[in-house]
C-alpha cells in the first residue's frame, strides 16, 4: 500500500512538472510574439502613413478670403445701377452707383480700381483722390453715409456714386478722362478690384437710340 502511494505521488509530480514546462514555453513564445510586435510591425504601419488624415486639397475656397476672420481679406464692392450721360449723340459720361457686398468687409474706394475695357481699347481707371498713376480717374461722391465714412464703404446701406469721363467733353468736374464716348449699341466690361483683390464685374450697353435722351440707364 505504502509502495502505491509513492509511485501515485511521483506520477503526480511528474504530470505537475510537464505541465510547467509546457507553460513556460508558452510564455517564451508569447514573449518572442509580444517582442516582434515591438520590434516596430505597428510603428511601421503608421509611419507609412496608411491611418492618418488625408491632406486637404479643396481648391474651391475663394481667393478673396484668403485669410480667415480678417474682414479687409473679403472686402467687395456691387454695382447695383449704372447711368449714361449723354452728349452729342453718344454717351460722354458714367455714373455708377456702388455698394458693399452684403457682410463683407470695409472697402476703401481711394484704393479701389477700374479696369474699363470696350472696343477701343482696355483703360486703368483710379480714384482722382488716389495717388495711384492710371489712364483715367473717377470721382467718388456720398450718396448714403450715415456715419460720414466717405469714401470707405462700412455698412450694407451705404452708397456711392462713382463718376467717370470718355474723351475730352468734360462731363464730370475734377477728374481725368480718357477713351472716347461710347456709340449707340456699344457695351464695355468694367473690373471693380478692392484693395485686398476682391473682384466685381458689371457689363454696360448702351440702347440702340440715344435720340432725345439727357440719360440713359446702362
Amino acid at each position: 500500500m505504502y509502495q502505491r502511494r509513492t509511485v501515485l505521488r511521483a506520477g503526480v509530480t511528474a504530470t505537475a512538472l510537464a505541465v510547467a514546462g509546457c507553460t513556460s514555453q508558452d510564455d517564451a513564445t508569447d514573449a518572442t510574439s509580444d517582442g516582434t510586435d515591438d520590434d516596430g510591425v505597428d510603428e511601421t504601419d503608421d509611419a507609412a502613413g496608411t491611418d492618418s488624415p488625408e491632406e486637404n486639397t479643396d481648391t474651391d475656397e475663394p481667393t478673396e478670403t484668403a485669410t480667415d476672420g480678417d474682414p479687409e481679406s473679403v472686402a467687395r464692392v456691387r454695382v447695383i445701377s449704372s447711368v449714361g450721360l449723354v452728349a452729342d449723340g453718344a454717351i460722354s459720361a458714367v455714373e455708377l452707383v456702388v455698394a458693399p457686398t452684403p457682410g463683407a468687409g470695409p472697402a476703401d474706394l481711394r484704393r479701389t480700381t477700374v479696369q474699363w475695357v470696350d472696343e477701343r481699347g482696355s483703360y486703368d481707371l483710379a480714384a482722382a483722390s488716389s495717388d495711384t498713376t492710371a489712364d483715367g480717374t473717377f470721382r467718388i461722391t456720398p450718396i448714403k453715409d450715415a456715419d460720414d465714412s466717405a469714401p470707405v464703404l462700412n455698412a450694407d446701406d451705404d452708397r456711392m456714386q462713382l463718376s467717370m469721363d470718355l474723351g475730352a467733353a468734360d462731363e464730370v468736374s475734377g477728374v481725368e478722362g480718357f477713351g472716347e464716348p461710347l456709340q449707340p449699341g456699344a457695351t464695355a466690361t468694367l473690373q471693380l478690384t478692392t484693395a485686398a483683390g476682391a473682384t466685381s464685374t458689371v457689363r454696360l450697353t448702351v440702347p440702340e437710340t440715344l435720340a432725345g435722351e439727357r440719360a440713359v440707364t446702362l
